[in-house]
């Protein structure tokens, strides 16, 4: 369910709600063995989300976002983006249930009409949910900045780079029911061995060939990949062809 209100010409409010099981109403087990798969629309996993968007001046705009969301099981970001630490914080309760809430900004500034400059920063709080009373929680953080350069070479040619940093988790507690198996650690991020702030650095180019096709190499340079240094660097070679009729 979606709504999109313009509050007035420079002003925009969207609202939504989404119930990944939302066909299925049978209720959620107390041991959670069906917590990612039961609730119906409104008694299982759902994210309902508020984004408000401004823009004062055609090459100017930003957006506030807040998510509130309910979630069993993994992953918590979609198509597991980010650090394991990110995405399972599944110590956190003792049934992988959670509650988060995230916030989010962004903005974009046309400098020029062939520069421009976007970024983003999230915060996300995971909160467990079991039934007991000694639930932990997770922090979690993303941010990044991005320079466009439309028209670079040519008319619908555009170059890009990235940096930035995916979804890790800063904190993420450990009920005391797994602290045995972690040397008594009550921070799971405290385990990680030379751990790092992950970095993601890209870079890529699409050429237009024609009206129809474009071409846009890319390298992608993952820095510290999951959260730390004891893992060698990334380098990921892109291509994409992108065919518009």
């Amino acid at each position: 369910m979606g709504l999109n209100y313009e509050l007035s010409p420079a002003i925009n409010l969207s609202l939504g709600y989404l119930a990944p099981n939302a066909s299925s109403p049978e209720n959620l087990s107390p041991d959670s063995s069906n917590g990612t798969t039961a609730g119906g629309l409104f008694n299982g996993r759902y994210s309902a989300l508020a984004q408000l968007t401004i823009q004062p001046t055609k090459n100017l705009a930003f957006g506030l976002t807040y998510v509130n969301a309910y979630t069993a099981g993994t992953p918590t970001f979609l198509n597991d983006v980010g650090t394991i630490s990110a995405n399972s914080p599944s110590l956190i309760a003792d049934n992988s249930r959670r509650s988060i809430n995230a916030y989010g900004v962004a903005g974009l500034w046309r400098v020029y009409p062939k520069f421009a400059i976007n970024g983003w920063f999230m915060y996300t709080n995971q909160q467990g949910q079991s039934a007991g009373e000694d639930n932990e929680s997770a922090d979690v953080y993303s941010y990044a900045i991005a320079l466009a350069f439309p028209d670079l070479g040519k008319d619908g040619n555009l170059g890009g780079i990235i940096v930035g940093v995916p979804p890790y988790a800063t904190r993420s507690g450990v009920v005391p029911l797994y602290r045995p198996f972690l040397g008594g650690a009550t921070d799971v991020i405290s385990t990680i061995p030379n751990r790092a702030t992950p970095v993601h650095i890209e870079g890529f180019y699409k050429y237009r060939l024609n009206d129809n096709i474009s071409i846009t190499p890319g390298v992608i340079w993952l820095i510290a990949p999951n959260q730390s240094n004891d893992n060698p660097d990334v380098v990921i070679g892109t291509i994409r062809t992108t065919f518009t009729f």
